[in-house]
């Protein structure tokens, strides 16, 4: 009984021993867990600050990137606009330099022209002061040869003015496009054949030869016939008032790829440099009398320059001082499938 029991203390001992062993091991592990899930959850927490930390970075950074390309937009958004506004500016300051440059021109070439008009209409005018009492002072006398060569000086004068006057009013309707302008296909040869007609007379007065060589009876041109008309007839009358007596003006057409081309050759007067460079400006004023003292109305060539570039043609010039001077005008060639002018409101396609 004593031997049970004491070995009932024992064991109970042990028991006791055994339980505060376990617990203590226990508690041991209890402890390293604990402390493996501080340690955890320590390293995930600063991990997540160094997460949130990196994020706020990179927020930040991205937030950065876009506030410079906010800047860097405006920037060349605003470049562009200060560009843009500025050649803006400049193309208004040119339009006004070119339109005050145009006017300028204008109002001097609009003064020269006033003093061509006043000049030319002078001139004429003035031999009619005192024809009465010149008139009758011839008739008392009995000078009828007088009579009749003021008679002639007095037609002259006026055929002078009516050309001056027409050519005016020509060059004015063209100007104001109140002149009907119609392109249409002409036979190049019967143009200036027409035109020809018109200067027979005149020319064998003065014992001048026109002779149209080299044409080409079908070829034929694209342009308004009543302003290629003009353009002819002034070079051909200018031919004649610088040709003398006995001399020639020969006439060619031929064709130049897309251009047919008129050329009109005298062996007349001719021209110094100077007077070829301004023989068609408007502001300048370089006339000469022709080989029987014709005076120039200072319109002729003005109107042949305006009428050519009208019908997107071209002209050119030559000449040389004491041997004669040479025109070439060309004018577009027609298209084959275009109409052809037969007589005034006929056409048939050709």
């Amino acid at each position: 009984m004593e031997k049970n029991d004491g070995d009932f203390r024992k064991a109970l001992v042990y028991h006791e021993q055994y339980v505060e062993l376990r617990d203590s091991m226990n508690s041991m592990s209890n402890e390293r867990e604990i402390g493996k899930l501080s340690a955890e959850f320590t390293f995930q927490r600063e991990l997540d600050s160094l997460q949130f930390v990196n994020e706020i970075r990179q927020s930040s950074l991205k937030k950065d990137i876009e506030n410079r390309k906010q800047v860097q937009f405006i920037t060349v958004a605003g470049m562009a606009i200060i560009v843009g506004l500025l050649s803006y500016l400049l193309i208004l300051y040119n339009k006004k330099r070119k339109s005050m440059d145009k006017l300028d021109r204008l109002t001097r070439t609009q003064n020269r022209m006033f003093g061509i008009i006043a000049h030319d209409i002078r001139g004429p005018l003035s031999s009619f002061q005192g024809i009465a009492e010149i008139v009758a002072f011839n008739i008392r006398k009995g000078n009828l040869t007088a009579l009749e060569q003021m008679g002639d000086q007095i037609d002259q004068s006026m055929k002078r003015v009516d050309r001056l006057f027409s050519e005016l009013l020509e060059w004015s309707l063209s100007r104001e496009e109140a002149i009907p302008f119609k392109r249409k296909k002409l036979n190049a040869q019967n143009v200036v054949e027409e035109v020809i007609s018109y200067y027979q007379e005149v020319a064998g007065s003065k014992g001048i030869s026109i002779e149209l060589e080299g044409a080409i009876s079908d070829s034929f041109i694209y342009g308004d016939a009543n302003t290629i008309k003009t353009v002819l007839r002034n070079l051909i009358n200018n031919s004649l008032k610088f040709t003398p007596f006995g001399g020639g003006i020969s006439i060619f057409v031929e064709e130049n790829g897309k251009l047919v081309t008129y050329i009109i050759s005298d062996n007349g007067v001719g021209m110094n440099e100077d007077q070829v460079r301004s023989l068609f400006r408007k502001e300048s004023k370089s006339q000469s009398k022709g080989t029987n003292n014709e005076k120039g109305t200072g319109f002729g060539l003005i109107l042949v320059h305006d009428f050519v570039e009208k019908n997107k043609g071209r002209i050119e010039v030559s000449s040389t001082l004491g041997v004669g001077t040479t025109f070439k005008v060309s004018f577009p060639k027609a298209k084959t499938r275009q109409k052809v002018a037969v007589s005034e409101g006929e056409q048939i396609k050709v």
